[in-house]
């Protein structure tokens, strides 16, 4: 359910149901038709069995189990097709590891193997490993019998890094087949894991080989070469239209005419409807920071959102599906989006005209690829690690940091930031509340370590920018303006001394190992007071004529930090100004948005 008023995701059970003893795809299986039209909603309320909540508590791995199966429910009804004479052939079956193995080298060990009956299938695999004493080159492959039928490799960048790699392939057995997942590590020993370590959590969820049931009993749909793309069009009144033939004909969207008006306020006295309003800022989970629910936003519009649009996309492409069947589908595949929003409608366009069959094997491949997903979760966490959140000022940020990535087929960034852009803020903001639930470990990223923020001229952040704010009558009386790039000090009420009194607030709380501040001049009975404050406003300590502070000298260093304030005074008077503050600590990346110097400053 959804109330503005509490915009959080809130499943409609009352309390936690009991949790199914079977997979989803086992027997006893039940037969469904449903419009083609309504199986997007059926799919969007099945979101809500992946709510924790739905099942109990967020930390019982039979929750996180449940979690799985429901995500296997609604890939199973995501692969629906058209209704034809028979049944869908074929019966869901998979094979996960159940404990980690430990493999030596140059060994060719089998890790999963399962078995089904005649039909079609889609068996999607994926291994996650990690090498023990050194780099080394990993080879996964999908069997069978003898016959190979897919390859996949990954070099983990060094040892104790995992990596994850996945395969898919599709079969057509007509007779009961077994097919078997391998894996070989060359030149060193490695682990196979059972549970995921990155990116997620549950058990015997790591490595899997999973066959899915696909089409049915004879041909259906259109045989052929992909047709012209889909095209979209505004009529003079104010209708919305599309053509899947280079615009000889238009049809209507449906239900464009009815609903579209209440999607737009007017000027005199108009609303809001509930679906544009902000959801507000995402829930922290537990006693997380704002860091680590960045972190999880940031892998969930990696993993589910873009990879999953551009899995998707490919494989549509790969079935030569039109845009607006592509864009039906993914708006019941991901959380705040619908097939009504006119933005999703363009975005979704857009990223499936650039999957033309020149570029359909480099989307193929990027879409299993993980090093590129890492990398995708850590270029959006970099732009939005210190809102801890997506918003209005850094979403261009993401769409930037998206496109500047390096992969070998450079049509893939390219392709992300353009859906990025045409998604739009409100949706990316509706969705990223879902995201802030998912579990995820942005260590590799490379951004929480030891950092130094300088605002001087040049470093490339101004002292007036904004972060450091003046405290009203905390200059002796008087408020300390900023203008230029520095700080000037303002002649106190009594005109015996000029000063400067100025306050930072972090983006969640560090660790402080270090504090500088430089003027352009110096003058008599000089005061210096660094003080540091929790969360909470409360003075977590006080240090009073150092104007380099630094835990090496003034020891020990001043954790939970959450705000800081300078206070300068230069009696004389003499007037100057306040040049340079730096700012680092030891560990959590900077809580500003950048880490420009290193310590010792």
């Amino acid at each position: 359910m959804w109330d503005p008023r509490q915009p959080w995701s809130r499943g409609s059970y009352n309390r936690p149901v009991p949790i199914p003893t079977l997979a989803p795809g086992d027997a006893p299986l039940l037969c469904l038709a449903v419009n083609a039209e309504w199986m997007q909603y059926v799919m969007g309320s099945l979101k809500q069995l992946m709510l924790p909540d739905t099942w109990g508590d967020a930390a019982d791995p039979l929750v996180q189990a449940a979690q799985a199966a429901a995500n296997d429910l609604i890939a199973i009804f995501a692969e629906a097709t058209p209704c034809g004479a028979a049944d869908v052939a074929g019966t869901y079956t998979a094979d996960c590891l159940a404990a980690d193995v430990g493999l030596a080298a140059n060994t060719p060990t089998t890790v999963c193997t399962l078995t089904v009956d005649p039909g079609e299938y889609l068996l999607m695999a994926n291994v996650q490993v990690k090498p023990l004493t050194t780099i080394v080159d990993v080879t996964v492959t999908l069997w069978d019998g003898a016959t190979l039928l897919t390859t996949g490799e990954t070099t983990p960048k060094q040892a104790g890094y995992s990596a994850t790699v996945s395969l898919n392939a599709r079969v057509s057995p007509a007779v009961a087949t077994t097919y078997t997942l391998n894996v070989e590590a060359d030149g060193a020993g490695l682990e196979v894991y059972a549970n995921p370590t990155e990116f997620g959590t549950g058990a015997n969820l790591a490595t899997c080989l999973r066959a899915y049931p696909q089409g049915i009993s004879g041909l259906t749909g259109p045989e052929g070469p992909p047709g012209p793309a889909t095209q979209v069009r505004f009529t003079a009144g104010c209708g919305l239209e599309y053509s899947t033939d280079s615009g000889a004909t238009w049809l209507a969207v449906p239900g464009w005419l009815d609903n579209a008006a209440s999607c737009f306020a007017g000027f005199d006295g108009g609303t809001i409807p509930a679906g544009r309003i902000d959801p507000g800022s995402p829930p922290t989970i537990g006693d997380g920071t704002i860091e680590s629910r960045a972190c999880n936003i940031s892998a969930y519009l990696a993993q589910v959102v873009l990879r999953g649009a551009l899995n998707k996309a490919q494989s549509d492409a790969g079935l030569t599906k039109t845009a607006l069947e592509f864009g039906a589908g993914l708006a019941g595949l991901v959380l705040g989006f619908g097939i009504g929003d006119v933005l999703f409608v363009a975005a979704a366009g857009i990223l499936y005209d650039l999957v033309d069959g020149a570029n359909l094997a480099d989307f193929t491949a990027a879409a299993a690829d993980e090093t590129l997903w890492s990398d995708v979760t850590c270029a959006i966490y970099g732009a939005i690690r210190t809102d801890g959140e997506v918003t209005a000022g850094n979403f261009a940020a993401v769409g930037a940091a998206l496109n500047g990535l390096t992969y070998t087929h450079s049509e893939i960034p390219t392709a992300l930031a353009l859906f990025w852009g045409g998604v739009g803020v409100e949706a990316a903001r509706r969705t990223q509340v879902a995201g802030a639930l998912n579990l995820a470990d942005c260590s590799g990223c490379g951004l929480d370590g030891a950092w130094g923020t300088q605002w001087q001229t040049g470093s490339g952040l101004d002292m007036c920018n904004g972060d450091w704010k003046p405290i009203v009558g905390g200059a002796d009386g008087a408020t300390s303006l900023c203008s230029a790039g520095v700080f000037d000090g303002t002649l106190n009420t009594a005109g015996t001394a000029y000063w400067v009194a100025i306050r930072v607030a972090l983006s969640g709380v560090r660790t402080i190992d270090a504090v500088r501040m430089d003027m352009d001049a110096f003058g008599h009975d000089d005061t210096v007071e660094i003080k540091w404050f929790g969360v909470d406003g409360s003075l977590l300590r006080t240090s009073s004529g150092v104007r380099n502070w630094e835990t090496g000298t003034h020891p020990p260093a001043v954790s939970g930090v959450a705000a800081i304030e300078i206070r300068i005074g230069m009696g004389g008077p003499t007037f100057f100004h306040l040049t340079n503050i730096d700012v680092g600590g030891p560990s959590g990346g900077t809580p500003f948005s950048v880490s420009n110097v290193a310590e010792p400053f």
